[in-house]
């Protein structure tokens, strides 16, 4: 059994989030199934990794919708939902979501042909976007959820998540799953920046990593570990140090 059997990173756009994930698999020499929720990490393989393509099976979920839509209430209250502007290409979360759901999450967890299993960019997608217009589907008369609602996102986040830790811990392979950072409020006031992924969900994940850009003259960006077997770090990270360096240096993660 590995030390590490599941990874979250973090970080804002442009962190190399989706590279990193790509990278573990890839300079560790393993077989890899992503599943892309941004519909990036097939190019970024391609130009990035083009030796190892073929170890790389890469699943988008992200269905475009076929047409532009602009509808606004002439009369009566207007929603949010009146004043909403669709356009061509653009996500349908709620087919993406019933495609993930029915035709792909069971039959990938069901495998044990690959090492490593990435979702690219799930959160806050799988939750804030996904698990909300699957909700309103459920609730068709009502606009939005209540407060004490928005749990049903959170759970729906936790089994897709749960369920790749899972496939990682029966087959002995590695979890990664990648996402984007939310402003952290005290009060009405923004203090700072936490990973989009729940709390629950990342303390049952091994190792937990936000990344963030720091130029300067001897890093380019920062790796904290908010959590993990080693405890709490902060490394610099450079063109010539990656996560995967850190992390073996660590002991978190190494070759066979």
């Amino acid at each position: 059994m590995k030390l590490t059997n599941s990874i979250s990173i973090s970080g804002t756009t442009g962190t190399g989030k989706t590279y990193g994930a790509c990278k573990i698999a890839n300079d560790l020499g393993l077989r890899a199934v992503v599943i892309d929720f941004e519909n990036k990490t097939e190019k970024t393989v391609r130009l990035l990794f083009p030796e190892s393509v073929n170890r790389f099976e890469i699943i988008p979920v992200m269905i475009r919708k076929d047409e532009s839509k602009t509808d606004v209430t002439k009369t009566g209250k207007i929603t949010r939902n009146d004043m909403r502007i669709v356009l061509k290409n653009a996500p349908d979360y709620l087919k993406s979501f019933l495609h993930l759901k029915d035709n792909v999450i069971n039959d990938v967890l069901g495998r044990n042909d690959f090492d490593v299993l990435i979702y690219d960019g799930a959160t806050p997608i799988l939750r804030n976007n996904m698990g909300l217009e699957y909700w309103k589907m459920l609730h068709p008369d009502r606009e939005n959820p209540m407060p004490e609602e928005w749990g049903a996102m959170n759970d729906i986040e936790r089994a897709f998540i749960e369920g790749g830790i899972g496939w990682a811990e029966e087959n002995d392979g590695l979890f990664i799953v990648t996402g984007q950072m939310k402003d952290l409020y005290r009060g009405d006031k923004v203090v700072g920046e936490v990973p989009a992924i729940s709390m629950k969900v990342q303390h049952t994940i091994d190792v937990t990593l936000q990344v963030e850009k720091k130029i300067g003259l001897k890093t380019e960006y920062v790796c904290t570990c908010l959590d993990s077997i080693r405890g709490q770090w902060v490394e610099n990270l450079t063109f010539d140090r990656h996560i995967l360096d850190v992390l073996i240096e660590k002991e978190l993660i190494g070759y066979d």
